[in-house]
């Protein structure tokens, strides 16, 4: 196919007339352009050519043309092959100039064609991108370089082991250099002498050898003398050093070229880090010098932190103890918001183990309830900021590893290098969780055992003259029966004298008067109304004795108690909560044992239920749903457990927040009608005080049923048998 293709000599008919007009406009092109045939037969090639490239015409179509130029020969079949399809050749290739150098050109390779749309050559563009190729080598080095730096310094910060911090360092150095072997030799002003601690080996490279430990400083002048004075060596030719003991003691480690970076606290030297070059003679940028200079000074920071840490070491053990005893917890994290180590308190608090929330997001680990989103914010803006933390609330609630949710207290930090660049955050945690609901627990126990004294002095106060209204409207009752009798009597009497005409007035007039007063009205109301006053009278002593039953504080003193006597008290003084809104049906099992509790306590519980359920039914009754709503309040023995089921047909409870009811402080009341601690405390006393647990059932617009299941055989903690 290519012999059909025109020559040369065809193509400087026509072809080349054309090309020929054009050929002044190309001339003075700073870029290198070239018009071939389609054998890669050069027919013209520019002045920035013969510049770039060497060659003038004669010499290079003597040589193959076109196809001599690429360092790889298949470029030129796959320029064809790209041209015969229609489109342009564009690419980056490797090239050769006269002299035999190599270099990158940036090509573009456009076909000419004649009046039957046949390609009869080529024109070519050829820009030398060597510069920019060295710019992107060097800005990708320094990439590399910068990661490296990065990727230490974060290692130093995040570990308290020198050790494994020296070693994992030593290694991403040597890997990211592709150097050949490096060193860290520690100094000794005690005994001026030097011990190797540790080293880093390339393939097919051998350990140092000839300097072992406590080697004397003294037996290398000049190179400790350079050290002391705090000077790097920098020798790209071992042969060019002065010292020659030093010189001797590389050459028997095959060494060609090195660079050693002194390890200086103050004015103190500590002892160096060199880096050997073992295959050539290696050049030293500068860039790469100040980077090592950098890695030195991490490692000098690194290496007299291990030193205090020694020095430190007798009371290392009364500190381990002290440091675990703190309940404090310790997260800090980079300026990416990655964890880069907690302690084990904040182990502890969060639930996550230290090894795996290193590198993850601290918004993952410190998963605070609530809007994500705006809490999520408010760590990010903290850790943006240069300011210690000041805008958290004084609580948050977070969200740990296991589901638990605790409430803590939480203060923070820069961290900063020694520029005063921000480069992370520490976070100081501290779990309040048990702290808030005893206080609250307090506050609560305060008021109720206040309220309990007030109510059962009013119960006292009131069972007195209750009791003297009770003994009163009973004698009024056998007094008024006594009277009955007697008024009985005497109507027979005037009935048996009605004949007698001397009497005839008296009795016509005692029948006037037993009308005026309406007497027969009068004996069958008051017999009646004594009874309803009696009833009363009754119900007030009940509640009274319920009152003071309910108001006796046991101080979560566990007894066997009567557990359906404790609703039924809880019910009865909570009347008042429920009566104008709900129809209350008690369904309890007569058959309970007695249950080891704080009763006090579960009538708490019971409470609190009672009143969020009154509370869902007015809220219905609002929205006009019913006039009067219902609560069912049962109780019933299963295997080992006994449950209270208080159900209500009230409003129910959102599925969005059905998970968060027992959050302290979580309410979905208006600011003042609730605390959001009811339900809270109420988990708290069945799950933790009585080892039981608590179920929730709800449907939106239908209603709820909390259970409450209480082992039977609860562990006695201080507890008595009545």
């Amino acid at each position: 196919m290519t012999s059909e293709l025109p020559t040369a000599d065809s193509y400087s008919k026509s072809p080349y007339d054309q090309l020929l007009r054009i050929r002044k406009a190309i001339e003075s092109s700073s870029d290198a352009i070239s018009i071939t045939d389609i054998n890669g037969v050069f027919v013209y090639h520019n002045n920035a050519f013969t510049n770039l490239f060497g060659y003038y015409i004669e010499e290079i179509n003597a040589m193959d043309g076109l196809s001599m130029l690429f360092v790889n020969p298949e470029v030129f079949k796959q320029i064809l092959d790209s041209l015969k399809t229609g489109h342009s050749w564009i690419s980056e290739v490797e090239m050769r100039k006269s002299s035999l150098d190599t270099f990158p050109v940036s090509l573009r390779v456009d076909s000419i064609c004649d009046e039957e749309d046949k390609i009869v050559g080529l024109i070519g563009i050829y820009t030398d991108i060597t510069l920019q190729k060295e710019y992107e080598h060097a800005l990708n080095k320094r990439m590399v370089y910068e990661n490296m730096l990065s990727l230490i310094a974060m290692r130093a910060v995040a570990t308290d082991k020198t050790e494994d911090f020296l070693k994992e360092s030593l290694n991403i150095l040597g890997e990211t250099l592709n150097i050949n072997r490096i060193y860290i030799f520690e100094y000794s002003s005690k005994r001026h002498a030097y011990d190797k601690t540790y080293e880093w080996l390339g393939n097919e490279v051998y350990p140092q050898k000839e300097m072992p430990e406590n080697f004397p400083a003294e037996a290398i002048p000049w190179w400790t003398e350079m050290m002391l004075n705090n000077r790097a060596i920098i020798c790209s030719d071992i042969e060019d050093i002065p010292g020659e003991v030093e010189k001797a003691i590389l050459r028997t480690q095959e060494i060609k070229s090195l660079l050693v970076v002194p390890f200086m606290v103050g004015s103190l030297y500590y002892g160096f880090l060199s880096f050997d070059e073992c295959r050539y003679h290696r050049l030293w940028p500068l860039e790469d010098i100040d980077i090592l200079k950098t890695v030195g000074q991490i490692f000098n920071w690194a290496l007299e932190r291990r030193r205090v840490q020694r020095k430190l070491m007798a009371h290392e053990e009364q500190l381990a103890v002290t440091v675990q005893s703190i309940g404090d917890g310790v997260v800090t994290c980079d300026i990416n918001y990655q964890v880069i180590l907690m302690n084990r308190a904040a182990e502890e608090i969060t639930c996550w183990p230290a090894a795996d929330a290193q590198g993850k997001d601290i918004c993952e680990v410190l998963h605070i309830i609530g809007s994500s989103e705006q809490n999520d914010n408010i760590l990010r803006d903290l850790i943006k900021s240069s300011q210690p933390l000041n805008n958290f609330p004084e609580s948050l609630t977070l969200l740990s590893r296991d589901t638990s949710r605790k409430i803590i207290t939480c203060t923070a930090n820069p961290i900063r290098n020694r520029e005063n660049r921000m480069i992370g955050m520490v976070l100081v945690l501290r779990d309040v969780t048990k702290q808030k609901k005893q206080e609250t627990q307090a506050a609560l126990s305060q008021k109720l055992e206040a309220i309990g004294q007030l109510a059962a002095g009013i119960a006292h106060e009131i069972n007195t003259p209750m009791q003297f209204i009770g003994d009163n409207t009973q004698f009024l009752k056998e007094a008024f029966a006594d009277l009955q009798s007697l008024l009985l009597e005497y109507r027979h009497l005037i009935k048996d004298l009605e004949h007698n005409d001397e009497l005839a007035a008296g009795i016509q007039s005692l029948q006037n008067h037993e009308q005026e007063v309406d007497l027969k009205y009068l004996l069958d109301e008051i017999p009646k109304a004594i009874e309803q006053s009696l009833a009363g009278i009754a119900r007030v002593k009940k509640l009274v004795l319920t009152m003071k039953d309910f108001a006796h504080h046991q101080r979560g003193e566990k007894h066997f108690a009567n557990l359906n006597k404790g609703i039924e008290s809880t019910v009865n003084i909570s009347i008042n909560e429920w009566k104008y809104y709900a129809n209350l049906q008690l369904e309890l099992d007569p058959h309970l044992p007695p249950l080891l509790c704080a009763i006090d306590e579960i009538n708490q519980v019971v409470l609190n239920l009672i009143v969020n359920a009154s509370h869902a039914i007015k809220d219905a009754i609002k929205k006009s749903v019913y006039e009067k709503g219902c609560i069912t309040i049962s109780t019933i023995r299963e295997s080992d457990s006994i449950l209270i089921m208080i159900k209500d047909n009230g409003l129910g409870i959102p599925a969005n927040i059905i998970h968060r009811i027992y959050d302290p402080f979580f309410t979905t009341k208006e600011v003042g009608q609730g605390t959001g601690q009811g339900l809270a405390i109420a988990h708290d006393i069945i799950v933790s005080k009585h080892q039981g647990s608590m179920q929730v059932e709800s449907k939106e617009g239908e209603g709820t049923c909390f259970t409450i299941i209480l082992p039977i055989s609860s562990p006695i903690k201080g507890g008595n048998r009545e």
